[in-house]
């Protein structure tokens, strides 16, 4: 199957352009034309066309690293398949093709269930939209623990390696604490093809730097359970991720970082900034979800669009992608351009996703359609929409 969008507008990764052609095939590969209505011959059949509105925005799909859960469930509560489908299911309303169901510090026990949930996901639809989980601990410092359960808080044994190096293909990122593992399983993890991602950590940065800069990819969640400044002797942990030269995840819910911050990560990281939603169960669930459990604590959704626990702790935010552009573009200082690619072609790249990420003739890129107020209107992937606010059909020419 393939579809032909006219009308609206395309993000190009640097600029948009307005009133071009682009179809996609049943392969994913995007075809752009420079007119309003391109005659484009597809060699099969005759392609449905869908007018786009003039304010319709077309980008490319995001990408979101850290997912707890999301349309009222939780990944550590419910460790199952079933739960994975409901939150890619949830992602796509945001605008979201691509996801890693984020499992936090927790027993040996539900990291296997969690690592076989997502080997039975993989099992049935592939690793395109889910390309592996995210273990966010249990390997972090106990003085940035956050929301995290201390009991389950530990050191990278070797049996705890074997484990993880057996479920490899499941693991697309692990948050750790450079304290907390060795180099030799630093590397067998990286060889493994497990990215390390620094978090929850108070390690020294002289400790820190050399093994960031040897085996880490990236840092989780920029700011939050992690050193800072101190003072003008130790840089933190935030310096170091800067000086190895890391990607870094923020979570731009407008609560959990002061947006003068996150203008300042973006002066920092540039390009490597990507937005995260660290999402939970209230993340694109109705507005009336109550209390639920996390971590083994009962969490809150916040009016302010975070979640606590009743002392006040973070645990995570009702965030989705399309409201962390928003958030990105109108209160951080970011352009919409670089908003955007912060929630596609940056996460993607982290991932290593060919293709994805950046609109391009010839690349298989999912696609995500934005109304004039940015919201999520509609995901298209492999010629076919996942998810619209309305039918295609319904405006084919």
């Amino acid at each position: 199957m393939a579809i032909l969008l006219t009308g609206g507008r395309i993000f190009l990764g640097d600029r948009i352009i307005n009133n071009t052609g682009l179809m996609q095939d049943d392969n994913g590969i995007l075809h752009l034309a420079p007119v309003r209505i391109p005659i484009i011959d597809h060699g099969r059949e005759i392609v449905p066309h869908t007018m786009l509105s003039a304010e319709m925005l077309i980008v490319p799909s995001f990408t979101d690293l850290q997912v707890n859960g999301c349309g009222g469930v939780m990944f550590n509560s419910a460790p199952e398949v079933d739960t994975l489908q409901i939150m890619y299911e949830t992602c796509l309303r945001s605008g979201t093709t691509t996801f890693l169901p984020t499992l936090v510090t927790s027993s040996r026990e539900t990291m296997i269930s969690a690592l076989e949930a997502v080997r039975q996901f993989h099992r049935r639809h592939g690793r395109r939209h889910l390309p592996g989980a995210h273990l966010e601990g249990p390997f972090i410092s106990p003085a940035k623990s956050g929301i995290h359960d201390q009991k389950h808080i530990r050191h990278l044994d070797e049996a705890t390696l074997e484990l993880l190096l057996e479920y490899a293909p499941e693991i697309a990122m692990l948050t750790l604490s450079p304290e907390m593992a060795t180099p030799e399983q630093m590397a067998a993890l990286q060889e493994a093809g497990i990215i390390l991602s620094l978090g929850h950590s108070a390690c020294p940065y002289d400790t820190a730097l050399p093994l960031l800069s040897r085996y880490f990819r990236c840092a989780t969640h920029l700011y939050n359970a992690m050193t800072l400044i101190p003072n003008g002797r130790d840089p933190g942990m935030l310096c170091a991720a800067s000086a190895a030269g890391l990607y870094a995840g923020i979570i731009a819910d407008g609560f959990h970082v002061h947006p003068d911050l996150v203008r300042l990560a973006f002066r920092i990281f540039g390009s490597r900034l990507c937005l995260v939603t660290d999402a939970l169960a209230s993340a694109g669930a109705p507005a009336d979800l109550g209390p639920f459990e996390f971590c083994g604590k009962t969490v809150y959704p916040r009016p302010e669009g975070y979640c606590s626990d009743e002392n006040g702790t973070l645990a995570g935010s009702s965030l989705t992608m399309d409201q962390g552009v928003r958030i990105l573009a109108s209160k951080c200082g970011l352009t919409l351009e670089e908003a955007l690619n912060a929630a596609s072609a940056v996460p993607a790249e982290i991932l290593g996703l060919t293709g994805q990420g950046r609109i391009t003739d010839d690349v298989q890129c999912d696609l995500t359609l934005l109304d004039a107020d940015l919201n999520a209107a509609g995901v298209i992937s492999d010629g076919e929409a996942l998810w619209y606010t309305e039918s295609p059909e319904s405006a084919e020419h």
